[in-house]
């Protein structure tokens, strides 16, 4: 398999026993947030080292990634899935009681997830055929192939 790559195409979260270790492990009772659930790899890992009693909040804008999460929602009650920015994170979760400083880890995985690099129809990778859409929220906005069909040619060159 190649780097970042299991057997059958699954994605290998980077670093994940890492971040286990030196976030989870010292406490596995406390509240964590995931701002980049991506297909949930350290999700899954992080719950795997919480007791019963920890709690995880993830957050994706990418409409896949939702749907695996809400799938490990329905499975796991210490689990929440938001479909928002992890900026919204503050706001999100006070609207659920969870009170500023009693968030014991916050882990941010950031860049693109190789599930949406390698899905044709998202346009991220230039040497596939396919729409050229570059969208993490495909629910939300217009694809750049339609805005650059609609824009004038003055506002895109400004």
């Amino acid at each position: 398999a190649k780097a970042g790559v299991q057997e059958g195409g699954g994605h290998i979260p980077a670093l994940c026993d890492e971040t286990v270790e030196k976030m989870i492990a010292p406490n596995p009772d406390g509240i964590y947030v995931d701002g980049t659930f991506g297909r949930g790899g350290h999700s899954k890992a992080m719950l795997a080292a919480m007791s019963s009693s920890g709690k995880l909040h993830a957050f994706d804008m990418d409409p896949e990634a939702i749907k695996v999460g809400k799938e490990l929602m329905a499975k796991d009650t210490r689990f929440a899935i938001h479909h928002a920015p992890f900026s919204s994170m503050r706001k999100v979760l006070k609207s659920l009681g969870v009170l500023p400083g009693s968030v014991s880890g916050v882990f941010l995985d950031v860049g693109i997830s190789s599930p949406q690099f390698d899905d044709t129809t998202r346009g991220f990778r230039p040497e596939t055929d396919g729409d050229l859409d570059l969208r993490f929220d495909t629910s939300k906005g217009v694809p750049a192939y339609e805005f650059l069909q609609t824009v004038p040619h003055a506002e895109l060159v400004r």
